[in-house]
């Protein structure tokens, strides 16, 4: 099998300290066939965030051959990273129901210790539980916020509801 990891990196490299566009990932790996998901589901646990957030988003970039990797995603909702952790949670948004398995990790984050992270995981629960209208007046709260990003996920979710 490729080192899918270890063309990720040399791609991080050679765009440093840019991020590297999925479609140009997209390219360089097109040549991988069948090893391309578990490559990408194996780089979920490289050592470098940058990785894992690249992998992360070529996943959801392969859709739906990348289903299988669902639960490897929603394992990186607890990433030590925060950037790690955000593309998870924005990444699952693409997985519609195929994540309803993350609500209980999603759920650990509703301590609003983080406001971005909190309104995505709300969101989120929202989105693959409507029956959780508990969450609705703080996501209303949030599209008040101070928080410009946050401001506008709430809005744009309260827009679609």
């Amino acid at each position: 099998m490729k080192n899918i990891c270890i063309e990720l990196l040399d791609l991080l490299v050679e765009f440093e300290p840019e991020w590297v566009p999925v479609e140009v990932a997209q390219t360089r790996l097109r040549n991988c066939g069948d090893d391309l998901i578990p490559g990408l589901i194996d780089c979920l646990a490289d050592y470098d965030w940058c990785v894992r957030h690249l992998a992360i988003n070529l996943l959801a970039a392969n859709r739906p051959r990348s289903d299988v990797a669902v639960s490897h995603i929603i394992q990186r909702v607890a990433d030590e990273n925060r950037l790690v952790r955000a593309i998870a949670i924005e990444r699952l948004h693409d997985f519609g129901l195929q994540a309803v398995q993350a609500i209980p990790h999603l759920e650990e984050m509703l301590d609003r210790e983080d406001e971005y992270l909190w309104i995505i995981a709300v969101t989120l629960i929202v989105r693959l539980n409507p029956s959780r209208t508990d969450l609705l007046a703080g996501i209303r709260d949030a599209a008040k916020s101070d928080h410009p990003v946050v401001k506008e996920v709430a809005r744009k979710f309260l827009r679609r509801r």
